[in-house]
C-alpha cells in the first residue's frame, strides 16, 4: 500500500510499495470493486496469454483503477531494431507479440489514455525510459535498468506504456463486433462474471452483463425455459423479452447471438413431466429441443447469426436448497436429461450449420460427475473455466460445425 491507503498492485514479481500477485492472478480472483486501485503493473504477462485473455485482463484492470490511476504494461518490443533481440524473444514462446501501435490500440479500447514510456516506433527507432516515470512502477527490464542494454547486438529495451484512466467507464474492451449471450442465468459466465446481478433496470427486457468480457455481452432474461421460447405470455415472458431486445436495438441487426436455455428444463421440468405424463425422459427432452430448434429458425430468419450454449451440468444437489432453483428427479435422471438435451441441440445446430458450444465433457470426470472446482456454485460455471471456453473459439468467433 502507498501512503494514504492507495492500492498499488504488481501482477508479477512484486516491488517496494506494491502488493504482489506473485504470478498473474486469475481474473475471477480480483475481489475489488471498481475504482479502488491507484497503480497496476504487469511485467511480461500479456505476451504469454491468449488475445482473449489479454483483452479480458486489461478490461478488468481498467475497471479496477480509480480515476487518475495507471496500468503499466511492460512487454517485449515487436518493433525492436535488433534481429538478435527479436530472435531471443521468440525463445520464450510468446503467444502474441506487441508493438507500440497494437498496445496503444488495446489500451484505448478500454478507455485508458496511453502515456508512452519506452518503445521502438514503427521505423524501429528506440525511445528510452525517462527516469521520472519510476514513480508509476519500477521494472528491471528497461534500457535504463537492464545491463543487457549495453550489449551491442542485443541493445536491450522493452515496450513500456502506461494506460491512464482519466474518466469513468471502460469502453468496448477491444472488440466492437460483440457476441450477445441471451437467456438464463448461465449467460453471466459467458459475459465474464461469477456473481449475479439482481436489480432489473427500469423499462428493460433483460439484466445486462457488460464490461466484464472483451468479447461477450450478457443479457439475462430471468429463469426462462427452452420449451416456452415460442409461447406467448409464459411465466417468464421470454418470447416477448427477446422480441423486445431485437425491436429496441439492444441487440444490433445481424448480430451474433449465443442463446442459453435448457438448464432449468433439465433440472426440474423434464423429470417432473416424465412422471406426470408417464412418458420417458428422452421423449420429454425431445419435445423441449423441438421447440428450441423452431425458435432458432425464427430468429435466424430475422437476419441474426444464432448459436446455442449447451447445458453445463445437472447439479450435484439431490434436493431443492433454494426455492428459486427447484430440483426434481435423481441426479442420474437429470444427467440423462442434460446429455439428451445437449446431444439433440448439437444435432439440430449441425443440421442448420450454426454453432453449438458446450463445456460439459471438459467439466465432468470419467464417471460423469461434475468437477466442482470448475463451478462457482452448485449451478454455474466459474470464470476458472474461461480458458476452456476460449479454446472452443480460437479465432474469437463462434465456430461453425
Amino acid at each position: 500500500m502507498a501512503d494514504g491507503g492507495d492500492i498499488r498492485w504488481d501482477l508479477g514479481e512484486g516491488q517496494p510499495g506494491f502488493a504482489s500477485g506473485a504470478n498473474l492472478p486469475a481474473r475471477h480472483h480480483w475481489y475489488l470493486k471498481g475504482g479502488q486501485v491507484c497503480n497496476i503493473i504487469g511485467d511480461r504477462i500479456l505476451s504469454y496469454i491468449s488475445d482473449h485473455e489479454a483483452r479480458d485482463l486489461v478490461l478488468a484492470a481498467a475497471r479496477a483503477l480509480k480515476v487518475g490511476g495507471r496500468l503499466r504494461i511492460v512487454e517485449t518490443d515487436g518493433n525492436h531494431p535488433s534481429q538478435t533481440y527479436r530472435d531471443w524473444a521468440q525463445r520464450f514462446a510468446p503467444q502474441q507479440t506487441f508493438t507500440i501501435s497494437s498496445l496503444v490500440a488495446l489500451l484505448q479500447s478500454v478507455n485508458l489514455a496511453p502515456a508512452l514510456v519506452e518503445f521502438c516506433d514503427d521505423t524501429r527507432r528506440q525511445h528510452a525510459f525517462p527516469p521520472h516515470f519510476d514513480l508509476h512502477g519500477w521494472t528491471k527490464r528497461s534500457s535504463r535498468t537492464d545491463s543487457r542494454a549495453n550489449d551491442p547486438d542485443l541493445k536491450f529495451s522493452s515496450l513500456i506504456v502506461d494506460g491512464v484512466k482519466y474518466s469513468e467507464g471502460t469502453g468496448a474492451g477491444g472488440y466492437t463486433d460483440k457476441i450477445y449471450a441471451i437467456g438464463d442465468s448461465h449467460v453471466r459466465f459467458l459475459a465474464g462474471r461469477d456473481e449475479g446481478i439482481y436489480e432489473w433496470p427500469a423499462n428493460k427486457n433483460a439484466i445486462p452483463f457488460e464490461g466484464y468480457s472483451s468479447r461477450f455481452v450478457g443479457l439475462h432474461l430471468g429463469p426462462g425455459l427452452a420449451y416456452n421460447l415460442n409461447t406467448a405470455n409464459s411465466k417468464n415472458a421470454s418470447k416477448e423479452k427477446i422480441e423486445g431486445l431485437l425491436r429496441d436495438g439492444d441487440v444490433p441487426n445481424g448480430a451474433e447471438i449465443l442463446f442459453s436455455f435448457g438448464e432449468i428444463d433439465c433440472r426440474y421440468h423434464a423429470c417432473r413431466q416424465s412422471e406426470a405424463q408417464g412418458r420417458p425422459i428422452s421423449d420429454i427432452v425431445d419435445d423441449i429441443t423441438d421447440q428450441y430448434a423452431m425458435f432458432l429458425d425464427r430468429i435466424a430468419a430475422a437476419g441474426y447469426r444464432v448459436g446455442v450454449w449447451g447445458v453445463p451440468l445437472a447439479t450435484w444437489h439431490e434436493v431443492t436448497m433454494d426455492t428459486n432453483n427447484p430440483i426434481h428427479g435423481s441426479f442420474e435422471h437429470r444427467q440423462m436429461a442434460v446429455r439428451r438435451f445437449n446431444q439433440r441441440m448439437a444435432e439440430a445446430c449441425h443440421q442448420r450449420h450454426i454453432p453449438f458450444l458446450s463445456l460439459f465433457d471438459q467439466v465432468h470426470d470419467d464417471q460423469g460427475q461434475p468437477i466442482q472446482d470448475w463451478f462457482c456454485d452448485v449451478l454455474h460455471l466459474s470464470q476458472k473455466a474461461r480458458t476452456l471456453l476460449y479454446k472452443l473459439m480460437p479465432d474469437g468467433r463462434l465456430p461453425l460445425p
